[in-house]
């Protein structure tokens, strides 16, 4: 590829640090971006134990435009000699679906349900302790979505929520054009069984919870709720998001939990409380946008680079 196409700069994202490619490209005077990046404390110790080798490569690399100046600092103890440029994080650069979006809200409209409940990219064994906390302190009024993060799991996610006696629908039963009030109406859990649609999820739900934020699964990320300004919930373990996360906590808009129980507990208190939950939704959208701009800010120092 490089022979063939002979590029003036080779742009990694994020945590792709790859050392052949990396080394390659600089015996051949290509400039190497690592944009967006990130190495949380938990990679850092990695990096540490393997200093010499990741030392040697990560010097190799033209320029490190971080997400945060806690990134910064990892790179500079990882040992990358240059400063590392604080420019922020690529993901809040989304682009939002409005189709999606609008279809979400006249489900919400059409769905006779007090109150919907997302479980957003769920990890394995995780909806078991869901469906628990919910068949103990879900309102029956309510709807909850389980959206599973990986598709060979929602068949069985379905059956197991169904052996536990809830009424489950599944989204790919249900039209796209049509959907069925009634037998909506009656339902506990939706299994969001369709891919890409993340964003239309998130608008027709009132509260997210981040998967395998709780269990030590690293959590998935908030933007995309963040975005719809939606209240968000999480567990400690944020660790590609733990910048995102405390910045949520500060400003109101996300809450961390220790269990399952206290996201209905918490977000009940929260759902009655319209006045909090406005509140809440706000400082929400207020971190996407206030973190908005980085996308920009990357090309502009690419550009310098080359």
């Amino acid at each position: 590829f490089i022979k063939i196409f002979s590029p003036k700069v080779l742009i990694l994202i994020e945590t792709e640090i790859w050392p052949n490619i990396i080394c390659e490209a600089n015996k051949r005077n290509i400039k190497v971006v690592l944009a967006s990046a990130r190495l949380s404390s938990k990679s850092l110790k990695k990096f540490l134990f393997f200093k010499s080798l990741s030392c040697h490569v990560l010097n190799k690399i033209s320029a490190v435009l971080v997400q945060t100046n806690c990134d910064a600092k990892n790179f500079k103890y990882a040992g990358f000699k240059k400063k590392p440029l604080t420019l922020g994080n690529l993901k809040f650069d989304i682009s939002l679906d409005e189709k999606k979006i609008q279809t979400g809200k006249i489900w919400r409209e059409k769905i006779i349900k007090k109150y919907i409940w997302l479980a957003l990219s769920t990890r394995e064994g995780e909806e078991k302790n869901i469906l628990q906390a919910w068949l103990e302190k879900g309102n029956k009024n309510d709807l909850l979505i389980l959206l599973p993060r990986h598709p060979e799991r929602f068949q069985k996610v379905f059956i197991h929520a169904r052996n536990l006696g809830f009424k489950v629908k599944k989204k790919s039963f249900i039209k796209t054009n049509f959907i069925d009030e009634k037998n909506l109406a009656e339902s506990d859990v939706l299994i969001g069984d369709s891919l890409g649609e993340v964003q239309f999820y998130i608008s027709m739900s009132d509260l997210i919870l981040i998967g395998g934020s709780i269990n030590n699964l690293g959590g998935q990320s908030p933007i995309d709720a963040c975005a719809q300004g939606k209240p968000v919930f999480f567990g400690k373990n944020m660790y590609n998001f733990s910048s995102v996360a405390n910045e949520l906590v500060c400003s109101g808009g996300g809450i961390e939990i220790k269990d399952y129980n206290l996201w209905i507990t918490i977000g009940n208190k929260l759902l009655i409380n319209k006045g909090l939950y406005n509140k809440t939704s706000c400082a929400s959208r207020s971190v996407f946008s206030n973190n908005q701009g980085a996308s920009e800010k990357i090309v502009e120092n690419i550009e310098k680079i080359v």
